[in-house]
């Protein structure tokens, strides 16, 4: 009898397979995605450089800055660690003279200096690492004599040793390519305390604005935003305008009220204006004939919900016609509209927003869970969606 040799795969065999495939999958799947999507990849990207920052800061007590990497300003960061715990080193002065065999400052105050912290009294920088502070007696020590003498009056401050913060690896903070970032301030600086609290910075110091990093895509033009504000809350958005939404520009509406229906010039139209109280139809016809009528006034415009609409207050007693394409919060047409008008709007928004207002005076702290945050986060996603598109 002859014996035939098995054909086929095994059980084993085949599961190894899948296991291949299966692990190729989970590492290429990501990178295309990355691919496919660089603005919104990167704006994640930042927005958890930010994240990850303000965490670390909270987690090593030490203060940890954010900025513009200098070699590549518009596609890298560069996140930097310090010893200190403030973004601005505390400063003191000496309340006594002190020898040269000494380890004991007594200062003004203690306040913001801490054990580790190394000092900078007046030009000596060497090894002046405080052990302990003491509160009570306004009381630096040392771990070792200063090794100088100092008279009363010295300024003793904390030395911020900045250096890369190697948690951080430069690829991960390299934008895509396409992607490049401009921020609203100039050379600016983004700064987390021991405590998570932003300090936002610039070319003139430290700046009472929010810090706004706008990324553009160089193929679409797309963009998206990252929003850091003063206190420490980072919120991000993709501006993906939607297709159905078309914002209405000031002067279309204003044309369109001053000179009647457009569509007479195509096909017939019926426009009832009754400026008798009497009922009468004024009618435009294709044979060219029609009943003139009465010019009527400009409405005033008024802001609602962030959109330029008539105000509803009459103006007189007559009647405004009809117009399909009244303006309302769904129906808009950007293209006609500025962008310096729809900043304007926006704008005006923000000012007149009691949430934002409240934050900005520091009279309501951030809390994510509540629902005048949520809310608010609702309304500025939409008001940025409309101010970019």
């Amino acid at each position: 009898m002859n014996n035939t040799q098995d054909q086929g795969f095994t059980i084993l065999e085949l599961l190894a397979a899948l296991a291949i495939i299966g692990i190729l999958s989970a590492i290429t799947t990501p990178l295309i995605m990355w691919a496919n999507k660089p603005l919104q990849n990167g704006t994640y990207q930042a927005a958890g450089i930010f994240s990850q920052g303000r965490s670390r800061a909270i987690a090593t007590t030490s203060a940890l800055r954010i900025q513009p990497n200098p070699s590549n300003p518009e596609h890298s960061f560069i996140v930097q660690a310090s010893d200190t715990r403030s973004c601005d080193p505390n400063t003191t002065v000496l309340t006594g003279a002190i020898a040269t065999d000494s380890n004991q400052l007594a200062v003004v105050s203690t306040q913001g200096f801490a054990a580790g912290d190394r000092l900078k009294i007046g030009d000596d920088e060497t090894e002046n690492v405080v052990l302990t502070t003491d509160s009570n007696s306004a009381t630096l020590t040392l771990g070792k004599p200063i090794g100088t003498a100092h008279s009363s009056g010295t300024t003793v401050e904390i030395i911020a040793n900045w250096q890369n913060d190697k948690t951080f690896f430069q690829e991960d903070m390299t934008l895509p390519d396409t992607v490049k970032m401009i921020g609203n301030l100039a050379d600016w600086e983004l700064c987390f305390d021991s405590r998570g609290i932003a300090t936002v910075s610039d070319t003139f110091g430290i700046a009472e604005d929010d810090l706004e990093i706008t990324l553009i895509s160089e193929k679409s033009q797309k963009e998206g935003k990252i929003i850091v504000f003063q206190g420490g809350m980072i919120d991000s958005v993709v501006i993906q305008p939607k297709d159905d939404i078309v914002v209405a520009a000031l002067e279309d509406a204003e044309t369109n009220t001053s000179n009647g229906s457009s569509a007479a010039a195509t096909g017939s139209s019926t426009t009832t204006n009754d400026p008798s109280n009497n009922g009468s139809n004024a009618t435009s016809n294709d044979n060219g004939t029609s009943t003139d009528t009465p010019p009527q006034p400009n409405p005033d415009y008024q802001l609602d919900e962030g959109v330029i609409v008539p105000s509803t207050s009459p103006t007189n007693n007559t009647t405004p016609e009809t117009n399909t394409g009244a303006i309302d919060d769904n129906s808009f047409d950007s293209e006609n509209l500025t962008f310096e008008q729809r900043r304007a709007v926006y704008q005006e928004w923000l000012d007149q927003n009691e949430y934002y207002q409240s934050i900005l005076q520091g009279t309501e702290t951030v809390d994510r869970d509540s629902e005048p945050y949520k809310e608010f986060v609702k309304e500025i996603i939409e008001k940025l969606t409309w101010l970019y598109s």
